[in-house]
């Protein structure tokens, strides 16, 4: 044994020894703890820089989705407007065919009705003027007679005719004009 055993027994260096070892142990057990605090810590920065920045991506796309619904609205509503104020104009517009119509109508019958006086005449003239044979009209007054009846079937038809094309005028402008609005409306809702 040596002077230092002599004085220092053999288990209280062991016991200094295994304190040593104790405290170095755990001197580097809290290193390693302070490290993975850091390294944690480190962690939780990043990953609350990365959903910051996750939420202002989500924010900006909410912002271009409203806006983007903002603007389809806008030319849904300016659409509407057009077709509401077209279907106002055509409606307009048919009111003044309707009216030509009827003075055009009112016409035709003073028309037709002179016609009529003028065969009723004719044939009264005629037939007292000439008699026949065999107290028949004279080939001339019934001439007069079926053409002013084919006139007048001529002239119903005319005016049937002459509304069905002024209604289906008046449908294809509007339906034109209601077209181009839509067309333009959708292309300012597509343009970037």
């Amino acid at each position: 044994m040596n002077l230092l055993g002599f004085l220092i027994p053999t288990w209280a260096v062991a016991l200094v020894a295994a304190a040593i070892g104790a405290l170095l142990s755990g001197g580097v057990q809290q290193l390693r703890i302070a490290n993975l605090n850091t390294a944690h810590a480190q962690t939780k920065l990043a990953w609350a820089d990365e959903r910051a920045a996750l939420e202002k991506d989500r924010a900006a796309a909410e912002r271009k989705a409203r806006e983007a619904e903002s603007q389809r609205a806008d030319a849904e509503r300016d659409l509407n407007t057009i077709i509401a104020t077209n279907a106002e104009d055509a409606i307009r517009e048919q009111r003044v065919y309707e009216t030509r119509i009827a003075a055009a109508r009112a016409e035709s019958r003073g028309l037709l009705d002179q016609l009529s006086a003028l065969k009723s005449a004719y044939q009264r003239d005629a037939a007292s003027a000439v008699a026949c044979a065999a107290g028949d009209q004279p080939p001339a007054a019934e001439a007069v007679g079926v053409l002013a009846d084919l006139l007048g079937r001529c002239e119903e038809r005319a005016v049937e005719r002459a509304g069905f094309a002024d209604a289906a005028h008046a449908a294809a402008v509007n339906c034109a004009t209601d077209y181009e609005a839509a067309r333009a409306a959708l292309v300012k809702v597509d343009a970037p």
